[in-house]
């Protein structure tokens, strides 16, 4: 199993997301995952979500990849950008990095699950916004583990809502 130095998601010197990935020794193409390790949207849990989890992966027949996307003082919809903008790198380097293109799922933990679910949701319409076309951002399966589901009362996660949306979110942005 192979793993790369992160890559820069975008080339603006200000946009700090990155994408590692984890490639299975065997060459034959693969289905693919985009992990995104939990944190709040303060940090990311990478030692215990990230590697680790891609690594399992890898041995379960799928290319991984780890997303470090952006946390406060970063707020939505820069956390999502940073996915919409990993699958369709996943996708365009398909051939190179042997996955099978129409087999890319992600997979996150807690808040980075909640960030998976916004890309099964509104990432495609979202896309168009940072020049991506909507096909490429439209995860083909989602695993949300343990994931953030609501940043509405009563069953909002405080933490991870004033993370990406800010103290005085207005609730039809929940």
């Amino acid at each position: 199993m192979k793993n790369s130095d992160p890559i820069r998601l975008f080339e603006d010197p200000e946009i700090s997301s990155t994408l590692t990935v984890y490639l299975r020794e065997d060459p034959a193409p693969a289905p693919a995952l985009l992990i995104c390790p939990g944190g709040g949207y303060e940090n990311l849990c990478e030692r215990a979500e990230g590697e680790p989890i891609a690594r399992r992966f890898n041995e379960l027949g799928f290319q991984a990849f780890v997303l470090d996307y952006r946390i406060a003082p970063d707020r939505f919809p820069a956390p999502l950008h940073d996915g919409i903008r990993a699958l369709q790198m996943i996708r365009k380097n398909a051939a190179e990095w042997n996955v099978i293109p129409d087999r890319v799922a992600v997979c996150g933990f807690s808040a980075g699950g909640h960030l998976c679910g916004m890309l099964g949701t509104i990432g495609m319409q979202i896309a168009p916004e940072i020049g991506i076309d909507p096909a490429d951002a439209r995860p083909d399966g989602l695993i949300l583990s343990y994931a953030v589901l609501s940043m509405l009362p009563p069953n909002q996660h405080t933490g991870s809502r004033r993370n990406l949306l800010g103290e005085d979110a207005p609730e039809d942005l929940c």
